[in-house]
């Protein structure tokens, strides 16, 4: 388990690598077809499609999802977050 600082760090360390282009991610399909996932690794996943580029963190408190994406796309991009970070909540 993590702690706060070291999950806020990744999370500004990701943000950093995302503005400059450090990584070159491989994208597998998420449980949605119209969304898919790349793990950029501690704890730590990019969604992408269905009109969104969200970022997934998973913290000891639960998830955090950075830019929501399209209202119209939200119970899928909740349904493929919950299922690659483990979180119990299902969406509505």
């Amino acid at each position: 388990m993590s702690t706060r600082r070291e999950f806020l760090g990744g999370g500004v360390q990701l943000a950093a690598a995302a503005t400059l282009g450090v990584w070159a991610p491989t994208a597998t399909a998420a449980k949605s077809a119209e969304i898919t996932t790349t793990d950029l690794g501690r704890d730590m996943w990019l969604l992408q499609g269905a009109g969104c580029n969200v970022l997934a963190l998973k913290g000891p408190s639960g998830s955090l999802l950075v830019d929501g994406g399209y209202a119209r796309e939200s119970k899928a991009l909740l349904k493929a977050a919950a299922g690659i970070t483990g979180n119990r909540r299902s969406p509505r």
